[in-house]
C-alpha cells in the first residue's frame, strides 16, 4: 500500500504543490460553447422527436368510445377513464385509458369520446384529446433550443475571434 501512496504523485504528475498555468481564456470559452451547443442540439433533437412521434401516432385508428367507469387509483392521481369503443374489426374493447398530468381530460360517465388505438394492439388506446404531443410545450423547447444554439454559436465566435482568427 506505501508503495502505491508513493507512487500516485508521479502517475498523476504531481512532484510538487505549485498550481500550474491557469486555463487560457479562449480554451475555456471554447470549452463552455461546446457545452452550450451541445445542450442546445440535444434539446432540439428530443424536440424534432416529438415531432416525429406525433407523426407516427396520426397513423394510429380512431373510434367513437363511451366513458362507461372511472378508476380511482386514490392519492392525488386523477381519476382514470373506462372507455368501450368497436375496434376496426367490430370487436368491443374495454380499456382504462391513463392519461398524463399535463394533459388530463375531465370526462363524465355516459359520455361520448374520440379513442385513438393502435392497430396491431387495440388496448394501447389514448383519448383524441390528449392524444400528441402538447404544443405550448414544444414550442417553449424549440425556443430555448434556439436561444442555446445562438449563444453558443456566438460564444464560439467570440473564442475563434479572441484566438486571431477570422471567419471564412
Amino acid at each position: 500500500m506505501a508503495a502505491l501512496i508513493q507512487f500516485l504523485p508521479i502517475v498523476l504528475g504531481d512532484d510538487d504543490d505549485t498550481p500550474g498555468p491557469p486555463p487560457d481564456p479562449q480554451t475555456v470559452m471554447f470549452w463552455i460553447a461546446a457545452a452550450v451547443l451541445a445542450v442546445g442540439t440535444l434539446l432540439l433533437a428530443w424536440s424534432l422527436y416529438r415531432v416525429v412521434v406525433r407523426r407516427l401516432r396520426k397513423k394510429w385508428l380512431r373510434a367513437v368510445g363511451k366513458v362507461v367507469d372511472h378508476y380511482d387509483p386514490g392519492g392525488s392521481d386523477p381519476c382514470i377513464p373506462v372507455v368501450t369503443f368497436k375496434d376496426a374489426g367490430g370487436d368491443v374493447r374495454e380499456v382504462m385509458i391513463h392519461q398524463g398530468q399535463n394533459t388530463h381530460v375531465n370526462t363524465k360517465v355516459g359520455e361520448a369520446v374520440w379513442v385513438r388505438y393502435s392497430a396491431r394492439d387495440p388496448t394501447r388506446a389514448e383519448l383524441e384529446a390528449t392524444a400528441g404531443v402538447e404544443w405550448g410545450c414544444l414550442g417553449a423547447q424549440c425556443f430555448f433550443a434556439g436561444m442555446l444554439l445562438a449563444l453558443g454559436g456566438m460564444l464560439l465566435l467570440a473564442a475563434t475571434l479572441a484566438v486571431g482568427g477570422r471567419p471564412h
